[in-house]
């Protein structure tokens, strides 16, 4: 395809979400950000002809990222919990990165939509899972940490 062609689907969302104004910058990069959600990277990679939607969540406590990196290393797994994303963790800021790359002619008229909506659905449960988990580990850590009354015995000797 071309650059025409990723900016006619970029003015066809603009229609859609009635910003007649939402384009690709200089860089071929735009953000979307989603109601009470994330931001949405997108960028058209230009000499690949390809779509690249990214989407990031906070980094996770060094307490918590043996646990956290291990599930998201099984959902890479044949991209069995990321529907042909991928999850990373960005080099510089540790964040999460969840990320997925489109063909531009794999895309039909009007579907960039939906799949920006996809990728908010994805990053949002991922979002969830990862909070599970650290609620789940905080829980079960402060289960196993001595109380105050617990020492009670140690102190009388």
């Amino acid at each position: 395809m071309s650059l025409t062609a990723i900016q006619a689907l970029f003015a066809e969302l603009g229609q859609q979400l009635g910003m007649a104004e939402l384009a690709l910058d200089e860089n071929n990069h735009c953000i979307l950000n989603i109601d009470d959600g994330n931001d949405i990277h997108l960028e058209y990679l230009e000499s690949e002809d390809l779509l690249l939607m990214v989407s990031a969540l906070p980094p996770v406590e060094e307490k918590h990222q043996a646990v956290i990196y291990g599930t998201m290393l099984q959902g890479n797994y044949l991209w069995q919990d990321t529907y042909g994303a991928t999850l990373a963790i960005h080099p510089e800021t540790d964040a999460i990165i969840i990320e997925h790359k489109m063909r531009i002619d794999a895309i039909e008229p009007g579907s960039l939509q939906e799949h920006i909506a996809g990728l908010d659905t994805l990053t949002r449960a991922w979002e969830e899972r990862i909070g599970d988990i650290i609620a789940k580990q905080d829980t079960s850590a402060s289960d196993t940490a001595l109380r105050p009354q617990d020492m009670n015995h140690m102190l009388r000797g």
